[in-house]
């Protein structure tokens, strides 16, 4: 979200620093990051019912279709941009950390009828989300305590 990115050069103390223009993009199983960087983030459930190994593809390889199609998919997306002009450039009605990407990308994929761009964000947010599983195991261990996860106290006396 910084306008620049610094990396360090490995086997120095030095940084590398360019524009940011980077996204990154994790893909992991059983996925758990911390608050901030889901804030940051647009979390995406995948799902195949199944063994993983077992799964066949048809059609062709996404990175080869993309070369050979590039002006084609270009095209398509410049009428995206074309059609929610037209509609008077409406902002996207779901909030998100990033205001202005969420306004501007939720808008033109509303105006191409797409409206359910972040529609489920606070749900698979909690799925993702490693501080409530960090919460779940504090309360499992309270509750697994033989007198309840409270202490029971008797009032002291006061003297006059």
């Amino acid at each position: 979200m910084a306008p620049e990115i610094a990396l360090r050069i490995l086997g120095t103390s030095d940084n590398f620093v360019r524009p940011n223009d980077v996204i990154w993009a994790l893909s992991m199983n059983q996925t758990r990051v911390s608050p901030d960087l889901l804030s940051r983030g647009l979390p995406v459930r995948l799902a195949y019912d199944g063994p993983a190994g077992n799964r066949t593809f048809s059609g062709p390889e996404p990175l080869v279709y993309a070369r050979d199609h590039r002006l084609e998919l270009l095209a398509e997306l410049a009428g995206f941009v074309v059609r929610w002009t037209l509609a008077g450039r409406p902002d996207g009605v779901r909030p998100h950390r990033c205001h202005r990407w969420a306004k501007l990308i939720g808008g033109i994929l509303l105006a191409n009828g797409f409206p359910d761009f972040l529609a489920n964000y606070e749900e698979a947010s909690g799925e993702f989300n490693a501080d409530l599983d960090d919460l779940a195991v504090l309360a499992a261990a309270a509750l697994a305590r033989p007198n309840g996860p409270y202490v029971i106290t008797t009032p002291q006396e006061t003297s006059p």
